[in-house]
């Protein structure tokens, strides 16, 4: 009899357990989510050889850009006096073989010109553009481009606000269950 008691209370305890999880869980996404590292924007493109792909950014507050290599060697040029910055005319660069990334500071003029090159070693560059943004910092932007096809562009975007409304659902659907 002690044994089904102890089962029964388990049990009846099991549900709480659960919810307290959730709300765990909840709590986690939150601190999560509100890290600097939150992907506004993504995509690939491609350059040829000693040319660039300049584009535009708007948004204010911090943003981190990388740009990733797949093919080639491409290298970022930014600049807030020119919004076609090139290795002559440029306020930052990253210019390495592989990951180039580079910090946009707060109090940079806006909008920001960035330019792509392709560097002449290779016929032409393949690369996965990202920005990275601190959700809670700026306004909502986006990054305009001059050389994009249609298809070329891959957004990669995720709420905040939808992560919450659906960790609340799964709270309460778990509760009415």
């Amino acid at each position: 009899m002690k044994i089904l008691t102890s089962l029964s209370f388990v049990w009846s305890h099991m549900r709480w357990l659960r919810i307290l999880l959730y709300g765990v869980t909840f709590l986690a996404t939150l601190v999560l989510a509100s890290k600097r590292d939150y992907v506004l924007q993504s995509f690939s493109g491609n350059v040829g050889a000693g040319n660039y792909t300049y584009y535009q950014m708007y948004r204010e507050g911090e943003v981190t850009l990388l740009v990733e290599t797949l093919e080639g060697d491409a290298d970022i040029y930014i600049s807030s006096s020119s919004l076609s910055p090139d290795f002559d005319n440029y306020d930052m660069n990253s210019v390495t073989c592989g990951e180039d990334r580079v910090e946009i500071p707060n109090d940079m003029k806006r909008p920001v010109g960035i330019g792509i090159y392709g560097h002449p070693s290779h016929e032409s560059t393949r690369y996965r553009f990202t920005v990275l943004v601190d959700y809670f910092s700026g306004s909502e932007s986006f990054i305009q481009g001059n050389n994009r096809e249609e298809g070329d562009e891959d957004v990669e975007e995720e709420s905040i606000l939808w992560t919450i409304f659906v960790s609340i659902l799964k709270i309460l659907l778990d509760i009415l269950v």
